[in-house]
């Protein structure tokens, strides 16, 4: 798999050996997707409706970018801080070294360095 990602592939579908091929969305179907993990620090917030962040501003290593995504309701509540080291997956990054896709995995752990 890491040959298909290094040659421009996004992933595989799985799917079942005795099952007929079926245009556009399938039950018999599994779209196996490569995902990258990284560290970022939360340096603002986006404020949505409700005074409920929408999204949070993170940098990684020197390139800032907006993170939406897998953030639970509790989370959205109760942000992480500025400051905080967050985990998040992507699929790889731009050719700026930006994330794409990022979603939110959750606070970084000390113990986990």
């Amino acid at each position: 798999s890491s040959d298909l990602v290094k040659y421009g592939g996004k992933g595989i579908t799985l799917r079942h050996p005795n099952s007929m091929y079926e245009a556009g969305v399938s039950k018999v179907s599994l779209n196996l997707k490569h995902f990258t993990t990284g560290e970022a620090v939360v340096v603002n917030y986006i404020i949505g409706t409700g005074r409920r962040i929408a999204a949070i501003v993170c940098d990684d290593n020197g390139r800032r970018f907006k993170m939406a995504h897998g953030f639970t309701t509790t989370d959205l509540e109760d942000p992480p801080r500025v400051g905080q080291r967050i985990r998040y997956k992507c699929h790889g990054r731009t050719s700026n070294g930006v994330p794409r896709f990022p979603v939110y995995l959750g606070v970084r752990n000390d113990d986990s360095i």
